[in-house]
């Protein structure tokens, strides 16, 4: 249920982030766009991660302790906290550039039909070195409706998880992240999503994403042991719409 009392409900979970976290929450704390709160699940951290969260003096953030059940719980746990009409959602190594949030509002209020809303992101490969996303048919410049949200996923996806919203209903109406899964949980939320709503770029980068074995600790996983997506039960959908 929504209060209407801040338009978006930050969602960040955390995890063992002690080099990263304060740079994150920095970049939202700093938003041009001020009518947010920040809710930071902590999934059982055993650094110092806590500590530098509770370094921030800013009443937006609510701090919230589970013991450790993955990123996918602490995201639905963060979800369940919220009260605003949309969730954005940034990992605690990711980094936001102070217009991400209005960029979002913007797009929402030109495209008010859509179920979940993106801005254009930017991968580091090292703490100097980053490359541009490719999104297949849709142009640098182009802001709107994506006509094909899965063709032009093909080669870099056009949700990123940093770089998201969502309406609050869309979580009420699909659910949250499948707990059962370690690896790709996103992108099977996003499928979801995708499937249901139509969703909304922006021509702009404001998001960055570090994919690095260094900060991405879940990576580390062998890949062996992860539990992915089961795309067998989108084989429906697959057989109406051969982009998927």
């Amino acid at each position: 249920m929504t209060d209407n009392t801040t338009f978006f409900s930050i969602i960040i979970p955390l995890f063992n982030k002690e080099p990263y976290i304060f740079k994150t929450l920095k970049s939202v704390c700093n938003q041009t766009f001020t009518n947010f709160e920040i809710i930071v699940i902590d999934d059982g951290s055993t650094d110092k991660s806590p500590d530098v969260v509770k370094q921030f003096n800013d009443n937006r953030i609510i701090y919230h302790k589970i013991e450790n059940q993955g990123v996918s719980i602490a995201r639905n746990t963060g979800m369940q906290l919220a009260k605003s009409p949309y969730f954005a959602f940034i990992d605690a190594d990711d980094f936001w550039k102070p217009n991400h949030l209005q960029t979002l509002f913007d797009l929402i209020e030109k495209f008010p039909n859509a179920g979940m809303y993106c801005s254009r992101y930017q991968t580091y490969i090292t703490d100097s070195k980053f490359r541009k996303n490719k999104l297949i048919d849709i142009d640098d410049d182009y802001e709107g409706y994506v006509k094909d949200f899965f063709k032009s996923s093909w080669i870099d996806r056009v949700a990123h998880t940093s770089s998201v919203c969502i309406k609050h209903k869309v979580y009420e109406e699909i659910g949250g992240f499948d707990k059962t899964l370690t690896n790709g949980e996103d992108l099977d939320f996003w499928i979801r999503i995708g499937i249901k709503y139509p969703v909304a770029i922006s021509n702009k980068i404001t998001s960055s994403y570090y994919n690095t074995l260094e900060t991405k600790s879940i990576s580390q996983m062998p890949f062996i042991k992860k539990t992915r997506p089961n795309l067998n039960k989108y084989l429906e959908f697959e057989n109406n719409n051969p982009s998927f």
